[in-house]
């Protein structure tokens, strides 16, 4: 076999001018687009990574933006608790501060409309006492007797009064006799009222022009009226004093029950 040497030359010229268009024309173009597409890859990697690593933020911030509304949740369901619990109380406390009132004020009604009962009933008792003792009193034929029981009674008390009292029932001491009225419970005689006269001058000390009158009201005793003083000895304004005393005596027993 014999080798052109020319041959291969020429072939091996004609391979290195291949290999240097195909360099300068196709292995360059394709090397810089390779680069040119590592570049965009290595971009987009990058990228994928700067959107993962945001993703990942912004997943974490989700999870603690959660937690902290669950958190949340259970502080504003904790407070609607507590403060469900206080209004609870308050409003139990303001309902038994309410019932409480209306106890004592339901109390005191009772034991108000007791007592003014109980007054009524004494009102009613010292009226028919006065009914009953006047009843028996228009039965008793004597009345001069009784008359000058309780007239003695005035004189004893016109003989005990005071100088001031006297001297005010006296007046100026002229000599001239001193105006009185004597009401008794019934119509006395001339002859009673003559006695009458003469007992009350003497108790007074000073001469009396008496004029009488009745007042069956009285039941029994009588008024001796002055200009400026008035003595009263009669059943009536004794009962009504002794209804009184009774009802001030049942009020301050009341008081300290």
């Amino acid at each position: 076999m014999t080798i052109d040497w020319w041959t291969l030359g020429l072939q091996a010229f004609n391979f290195i001018i291949l290999v240097w268009l195909l360099r300068i024309f196709l292995f360059r173009p394709v090397v810089a687009a390779m680069k040119a597409r590592r570049a965009k890859i290595d971009d987009l990697l990058s990228d994928a990574e700067t959107a993962k690593a945001e993703a990942e933020a912004v997943r974490q911030k989700v999870e603690a933006e959660v937690q902290n509304i669950e958190a949340i949740k259970q502080q504003a369901i904790l407070d609607a608790r507590t403060t469900a619990a206080h209004e609870k109380e308050t409003i139990l406390a303001e309902a038994q501060k309410q019932a409480d009132i209306q106890l004592v004020e339901a109390r005191k009604r009772l034991d108000d409309e007791r007592q003014a009962a109980e007054r009524h009933l004494l009102d009613k008792a010292g009226t028919a006492a006065v009914d009953i003792a006047a009843y028996l009193l228009r039965s008793v034929n004597n009345n001069t007797e009784l008359n000058a029981i309780f007239l003695d009674q005035a004189c004893k008390q016109l003989s005990a009064l005071a100088a001031n009292k006297r001297a005010q029932i006296i007046g100026v001491d002229d000599g001239t006799p001193i105006k009185a009225r004597l009401v008794t419970a019934s119509p006395i005689s001339s002859e009673d009222a003559s006695t009458f006269k003469k007992a009350i001058s003497k108790a007074l000390g000073h001469a009396v022009d008496l004029d009488t009158a009745d007042d069956g009201a009285l039941i029994a005793g009588l008024e001796l009226h002055f200009p400026h003083v008035v003595i009263r000895h009669n059943w009536r304004d004794a009962l009504s004093e002794a209804v009184q005393k009774m009802s001030l005596n049942h009020e301050d027993a009341q008081r300290h029950a």
